[in-house]
């Protein structure tokens, strides 16, 4: 495998990685705006509101 090659497989593997943690990301969120909705419970949706904030 040539130096390009393997650059590029390892900046391919690092974007996968990035959007396994982001969908990981996104999935918890929904996850609570659904329980915040269900429940109509206004803390949970400030949670997921700020969870990204700080």
């Amino acid at each position: 495998m040539t130096h390009f090659e393997e650059s590029l497989r390892r900046d391919v593997e690092r974007i996968r990685a990035k959007v396994r943690e982001m969908a990981g990301l996104a999935e918890g969120a929904l996850l609570g705006c659904m329980t915040a909705l269900s429940e109509k419970n206004r803390q949970v949706a400030y949670s997921v509101i700020c969870s990204r904030c700080s």
